[in-house]
């Protein structure tokens, strides 16, 4: 994955979850996952069996791996480290380590040189990033070079990874999700935002960003938002939902977006049984507590869209 950036290596990392119907582990812990494993394909697969077999996905559940997994495989890491031979190339992968981020022109570009760089990208120790800048490889072979005494001590490379950010919402999309609801939901609303927050999507929940709608003329505002400004409207129904002023304003935008983007910028999830007219029948209503369908479920099929919308926008990027 030397080529991936980290918004396609945070895909990788959640389609397994997503595949088996499981919310996958939240931003933080894939922020974690990824300087871990920093590109190396082996590496991700092992953590990510270890999170696979956890109740719940988490930065404790990774942080037991990587004693098991150094100690499995310590062979492997041995190994890597021979392959750096010369005083030379473990120099170069020290200083590249020390600020996790380098550009190309402030590396020497000798045939020596060359050569040395070229083995560690062989061996996925280093690679090169979208933005023509090298990248260390796995935080976990950089701690156990350090704790071996091959490099000095170095600052965390997740620091200068971590500028890349969590993953954005490709195209100009201001949220990912924004929930449409009738007040007596409110909890409802709240929950389902913050289960969103959890796996690193923007949200637009109106109760958490009000102080920012104040003096804002909301027939204006909330159509933008709920056609333009989000990727996918979340519309829960209820009788109180299809008899009150707000919620049809929104839910009018977020048929209209879903009418010009495709049904799928849409998700209605039916809280007490309550369906929407004119609605096509092939579009699937969610029901909430009917049929097994949680909460959890619904926030699992919301991360499961938008990741088949960013693997597809990379496709063609």
């Amino acid at each position: 994955m030397p080529d991936l950036d980290y918004r396609a290596r945070r895909r990788i990392a959640v389609e397994p979850f997503v595949i088996a119907r499981r919310l996958p582990p939240d931003d933080a812990t894939l922020l974690e996952l990824d300087a871990l494993a920093g590109g190396n394909i082996w590496l991700l697969t092992l953590f990510l069996e270890e999170l696979f077999r956890a109740d719940e996905p988490s930065l404790h559940i990774l942080d037991l791996a990587k004693e098991r997994i150094v100690e499995q495989q310590a062979r492997v890491f041995t190994r890597w480290a021979r392959a750096i031979k010369s005083v030379e190339g473990w120099h170069l992968y020290e200083k590249i380590a020390t600020s996790g981020v380098m550009d190309l022109g402030l590396l020497k570009t000798g045939a020596a040189e060359l050569a040395q760089r070229q083995l560690l990208e062989y061996h996925a120790l280093i690679h090169h990033r979208q933005d023509r800048r090298i990248e260390i490889g796995p935080d976990l072979f950089r701690e156990w070079a350090e704790g071996n005494g091959l490099i000095q001590g170095t600052r965390r490379s997740t620091q200068a990874r971590a500028t890349e950010g969590p993953m954005p919402s490709p195209g100009t999309y201001l949220f990912d999700v924004a929930i449409s609801y009738a007040f007596p939901q409110g909890d409802i609303a709240r929950d389902l935002a913050a289960k969103l927050r959890q796996q690193g999507l923007k949200v637009f929940y109106d109760k958490e960003v009000s102080p920012e709608l104040w003096g804002v003329d909301l027939t204006q505002h909330l159509p933008k938002t709920y056609d333009r400004a989000c990727r996918i409207a979340v519309l829960l129904l209820s009788e109180d939902y299809v008899g009150r002023h707000w919620p049809q304003i929104e839910q009018k935008a977020a048929i209209a977006h879903a009418i010009r983007d495709g049904w799928r910028a849409i998700l209605l999830v039916s809280v007490d049984g309550t369906n929407l007219p004119d609605i096509p029948p092939s579009v699937v209503i969610k029901r909430l507590n009917q049929d097994g369908t949680s909460l959890a479920d619904v926030a699992l099929e919301l991360v499961a869209r938008i990741s088949r919308t960013s693997a597809s926008m990379l496709e063609r990027t």
